[in-house]
């Protein structure tokens, strides 16, 4: 949900993919209840 790759969230995210060991990818939305929606939808 970030569009450039410099941004806390997105470095927390990088940080919980090493620390856990899960494997997840950062999906641009250009706003949060779009993102909602899909999440949501499945």
């Amino acid at each position: 949900m970030t569009s450039s790759g410099t941004d806390l969230p997105r470095f927390t995210g990088e940080l919980l993919k090493r620390v856990a060991g899960v494997d997840m990818m950062n999906v641009p939305y250009s706003s949060i209840a779009v993102a909602v929606l899909d999440t949501t939808a499945g």
